[in-house]
């Protein structure tokens, strides 16, 4: 039984990639694209499928490309910028300083073509002065301190960038420019995604002030923010050219094919709310659902797409993905079904390269257990990805096209008794 529950949450899991075809979503984005020469500038983790669709549809009609995403080893492109992920780097001052040099040299094409994902807010930056490239990173860790969740950490980037908030729209010169969204952030309006690079954000100092807090700043460090969030404020906004924005995917999407699996494999699924918050409380929820499932006398599936945070007190190595499936198998001892838990990146990495994700079940931490292993230590100083590889749990990922948050799946087989 055991097989053969895995065998189900992994392809169930998994199917929505075969269900949501990325170059029709772009095709019907740009059906109403006017005649003439466009310039594509692509950014985030889904940059290179997003404009090999564009190129497809578009053809002959793309003048110039500029691409900015994550490596890939599988496709070495010479064309595309490398920035770093998910704390920028040299090479994300660079892309963004790229993408700002590529915007002002735009006037001779019609249109300006955007395709953004998430990452993008690590992989290109133009962090106003006088925060610089240290700074970002610092804000990195000090969000990972706090808990933060993605947006939160957007919302200052997008407060305090060159080209965040909208600000990049101020060096389009062509006539026209669209922006074609896939959304990873589902708890959100898609103006975070990116931090907002294609949607005009001017935060009030209030605004600023409260991020400040959440991320608990002080000292120079904050000083800086506040520095750059006014110098930000007392640029031109003035935006030039006629903009619109098109969302072509969000996480919601996942869910329909991810139901239509379950119901295919025998499953009756039960869809939880978007997932956002602390893994631990998560996994907790996860737990309490899944010990009501358990009452039932059919096969279950319990699914969710969502984002988690992790609170980082230790030092090792893991991801989103990985962490709660570690901790919800904490409580699968207890219940007296077979059950597998899935969670994965739809993106293809979950923090880690070449992770895609984890699965679990009511054996895993009595198995790490006699692995001479002690889960509850890994959990608690986050070196879930030690236990999960030496049990063989982790889920191989590579770059999938796509962005659209994590897929957290559970199945719970017919009852044993």
């Amino acid at each position: 039984m055991g097989d053969l529950l895995r065998r189900d949450a992994l392809a169930i899991s998994d199917a929505w990639r075969a269900s949501l075809d990325l170059d029709a979503r772009v095709a019907a984005a740009l059906a109403d694209l006017d005649v003439g020469p466009v310039d594509v500038v692509a950014l985030g983790k889904a940059a290179r499928a997003m404009a090999s669709a564009a190129a497809a549809h578009l053809g002959g009609r793309v003048r110039r490309r500029l691409v900015v995403s994550t490596p890939d080893p599988r496709h070495l492109d010479p064309t595309v910028l490398v920035g770093e992920h998910p704390v920028p780097g040299p090479a994300s001052l660079t892309a963004g300083r790229a993408v700002r040099d590529f915007l002002d040299a735009g006037r001779p094409s019609g249109t300006t073509l955007w395709l953004v994902s998430g990452g993008a807010s690590s992989l290109a930056v133009l962090p106003e002065a006088p925060l610089t490239l240290e700074d970002l990173a610092a804000l990195w860790v000090a969000g990972l301190a706090a808990g933060v969740e993605i947006t939160t950490l957007n919302r200052l980037r997008a407060a305090t960038s060159g080209l965040a908030g909208g600000l990049a729209l101020t060096h389009v010169r062509t006539p026209a420019s669209r922006a074609l969204v896939m959304v990873d952030t589902p708890a959100a309006h898609p103006r975070w995604v990116a931090s907002g690079l294609t949607y005009p954000y001017r935060p009030r100092a209030t605004d600023l002030e409260a991020v400040i807090a959440r991320f608990a700043l002080a000292g120079e460090l904050a000083e800086r923010v506040r520095a750059a969030g006014a110098a930000r404020r007392a640029r031109s906004h003035r935006v030039r050219t006629v903009h619109r924005n098109l969302v072509i995917a969000t996480p919601r999407d996942l869910r329909a094919p991810t139901v239509a699996a379950a119901r295919v494999r025998g499953y009756t699924p039960t869809v939880v709310p978007v997932m956002t918050g602390d893994v631990g409380l998560a996994a907790r929820d996860w737990a309490t659902r899944l010990t009501r499932l358990a009452t039932c006398s059919t096969p279950q599936a319990l699914i969710g797409v969502g984002e988690l945070t992790v609170t980082l007190t230790g030092t090792g190595r893991g991801g989103r993905a990985q962490e709660f499936a570690w901790t919800l198998a904490r409580h699968l001892a207890d219940l007296e079904r077979p059950v597998v838990v899935v969670a994965r990146a739809t993106d293809g990495q979950d923090h880690l390269p070449g992770v895609a994700g984890a699965w679990s079940d009511a054996r895993t931490w009595a198995r790490a257990r006699e692995a001479g292993w002690d889960p509850e230590t890994l959990r608690a100083r986050h070196d879930t990805s030690a236990g999960l590889r030496a049990l063989d749990q982790l889920i191989a990922g590579a770059p999938t096209g796509w962005n659209l948050c994590d897929l957290y799946l559970a199945v719970l087989g017919p009852p044993t008794r």
